[in-house]
């Protein structure tokens, strides 16, 4: 090998770049050289006449181990608890139920509030969904005794589920499917939260991408802390995805934890991977890569590069955690870019860092 370094350097003066240590030479020269070694080692009879040998093995490697492959399935945790559904039992009480079920389109929203009141982001969010043909199931976590109001072209649309505040979005979304097995086999459902102020304009540009998404599950933004993940404020399925039998194990199995971090590390980052595994291709209309730099949250940092994207909406969350010079910021935009989204403003103004 030292013998061909040698004379290949002495051959190909021209491959040694000047501006280069002379460290970077020396592994040009063995990177040359290695390719050397292979171009022989191609162009010998014996590879010649050996290659038919090497495509039947070849194949039946690959017969045997697809053969004892094992299927993915999923099984929760033992560490998980007792189950929300569990823990919710007699409880839950389905408060309307005007959605229609014979359709093939649904999002299911998971809500909270201090009371029995809905948001004017909420109301508009839900129109603008409703609008794009999505049955509407709102699942309230909201301990108010009063039922919810809403503006009666919602309120002769919508089915809204009431249960006690354990679970998170997750255990919402979980107690609708049980309460609402029909859901399974819906060829597109929608699972989103009230996290977010707007829309600040049309819903129809953002569901149009979505339904032309090449992805199964769809988010809005993904996410590179940790490990990468969909984010689950706005998860998209279709092409039978939601149907798979590990995903619906993985909603069944929803367990209470007591922190949001517990959440984000069992179940938001624990559907991605699930659903990786199960073969489900997944991704976002707006990558993070697009948003933020490594390490960023995007929906909370990357909030001004998303609305330029075409994101109607800024997380509630950007304006609570990201300090008083970013929440100002955002009101700022909101003032001057959104004039006839004037609730986004009332509402952001009530929200302190």
């Amino acid at each position: 090998m030292v013998e061909f370094v040698t004379e290949h350097f002495e051959s190909n003066q021209n491959s040694v770049d000047p501006q280069l240590t002379p460290e970077f030479q020396e592994m040009r020269l063995r990177a040359e050289a290695a390719e050397a070694k292979l171009r022989r080692i191609y162009n010998s009879p014996i590879w010649q006449i050996t290659k038919p040998i090497r495509k039947i093995y070849s194949r039946i490697d690959q017969t045997l181990a697809a053969k004892s492959a094992k299927t993915f399935e999923y099984i929760s945790e033992t560490q998980n608890g007792q189950s929300v559904r569990e823990l919710v039992a007699g409880n839950v009480v389905i408060e309307c139920n005007n959605a229609d079920f014979s359709q093939d389109l649904f999002a299911v929203i998971a809500h909270w509030a201090p009371d029995s009141t809905i948001s004017k982001s909420l109301e508009k969010y839900l129109t603008e969904l409703k609008k794009n043909g999505f049955e509407l199931i709102l699942v309230s976590a909201s301990p108010g005794k009063e039922k919810l109001k809403f503006g009666q072209d919602l309120a002769n649309s919508i089915t809204i589920i009431r249960k006690p505040n354990l679970g998170y979005d997750f255990g919402s979304w979980s107690i609708a499917l049980e309460a609402f097995p029909q859901l399974i086999n819906k060829s597109e459902i929608l699972l989103t939260n009230d996290s977010l102020i707007g829309p600040l304009f049309s819903l129809d540009s953002l569901i149009s991408k979505l339904r032309g998404s090449q992805f199964s599950i769809t988010s809005i933004t993904d996410n590179l802390q940790l490990q990468y993940h969909l984010q689950s404020y706005f998860l998209y399925f279709k092409d039978g995805s939601f149907a798979n039998k590990n995903i619906q194990k993985f909603f069944t199995d929803i367990a209470h934890h007591t922190t949001k971090n517990e959440i984000i590390l069992k179940y938001e980052l624990g559907l991605t991977r699930v659903a990786q595994l199960s073969g489900i291709f997944v991704g976002a209309l707006f990558p993070w890569n697009l948003v933020v730099t490594p390490g960023k949250n995007p929906s909370m940092h990357g909030w001004e590069r998303l609305l330029s994207l075409g994101f109607p909406f800024v997380k509630k969350e950007a304006l609570r955690r990201l300090g008083s010079l970013e929440n100002s910021k955002i009101k700022s935009v909101l003032k001057a870019e959104y004039p006839e989204a004037i609730f986004a403003l009332d509402e952001a103004n009530n929200i302190k860092p």
